[in-house]
């Protein structure tokens, strides 16, 4: 019951809570209410993310109108990649005792979606020379591995300056990595579309975890972490 009560329980009875759903704003709601976050149950909580995405999917193209040119566009994402880490260090400064305004606010996340958004450009305009210099390519994967690996090792959750970086870097270190993977043959191979499954459907795991977590919490206990692991891997992608 108390597990239950945990992932489900009762949102508030506020007419602005119904209303951020609606509207795509719920991650603001979050953050001028962080009490009501924190007392959610975690499939109300999820819901923040799904409003940072759908902001910026209504958003961009409405830039790309307004702007109308690639390089624009680029010098746009480019500023909006280092808006990132500025709107998280203000959050910082200005909530010190906060968490969710350099998590959850829409500029300290709208940096990750630019970035991908930026990668394309870059790939699609570099990629030529890329193909012809395949030992460019390698460095530029080993390098952003290096990057991914650092901050993953080192970074702390619980240290500030972490909070703020960690995320941009984890961006340049993927944006690395999957630069110079578009040019070596290597990972266009059929065999990685088994190891790309989960990432197909990660968005489908990552709205629907909770429910499946519930659903086999019964089944789960009292196995060991590695049967508990295939179990709830296997029925994650099954759901999603």
């Amino acid at each position: 019951l108390e597990f239950r009560r945990v992932l489900f329980r009762s949102p508030v009875s506020d007419p602005v809570f119904w209303l951020s759903l609606f509207t795509f704003s719920f991650n603001w709601y979050c953050v001028f209410h962080p009490d009501v976050y924190f007392s959610l149950g975690f499939h109300w909580i999820l819901l923040w993310s799904l409003s940072v995405e759908e902001q910026f999917y209504l958003f961009y193209p409405l830039v790309l109108l307004g702007l109308g040119g690639t390089r624009k566009l680029t010098w746009f994402l480019g500023a909006l990649v280092l808006a990132g880490p500025l709107s998280r260090w203000a959050g910082a400064v200005l909530w010190p005792h906060q968490t969710l305004p350099t998590s959850i606010s829409t500029p300290a996340v709208w940096d990750l979606l630019a970035a991908g958004a930026l990668l394309y450009l870059i790939s699609k305009k570099i990629k030529p020379l890329l193909d012809k210099r395949r030992p460019l390519a390698i460095g530029l994967c080993l390098g952003g591995l290096l990057v991914l690996m650092s901050v993953c090792l080192l970074a702390d959750a619980d240290n500030l300056m972490d909070q703020i970086w960690a995320p941009t870097l984890l961006a340049l270190g993927l944006g690395l990595f999957l630069l110079g993977a578009f040019s070596l043959d290597g990972f266009q191979n059929k065999l990685w579309g088994f190891v790309s499954l989960p990432g197909r459907w990660s968005y489908g795991i990552y709205l629907l975890h909770m429910v499946v977590l519930f659903a086999l919490w019964f089944l789960l206990r009292g196995k060991t972490l590695l049967v508990c692991g295939l179990i709830y891997g296997a029925a994650l992608l099954a759901a999603a």
